[in-house]
């Protein structure tokens, strides 16, 4: 179960949905507190600058 929520995190994550992947992540991490993909998801969040944010934000906005 905790790898669908990696999977989850990183597909959000790709779509730009920050705080659902946020969640996602987290709860991987709950499930299995060392889970090192999940913190590597987390962390790639926490990496991603201004114009990296803005350009998630956009692709939400335009979603058919």
């Amino acid at each position: 179960m905790r790898v669908l929520w990696v999977a989850n995190g990183q597909c959000q994550l790709a779509l730009g949905l920050r705080e659902p992947a946020k969640v996602s992540f987290g709860q991987a991490l709950q499930l299995t507190p060392g889970n090192r993909s999940a913190q590597e998801g987390l962390n790639a969040l926490a990496a991603q600058g201004p114009l990296e944010r803005l350009g998630g934000a956009l692709k939400a906005l335009f979603r058919p």
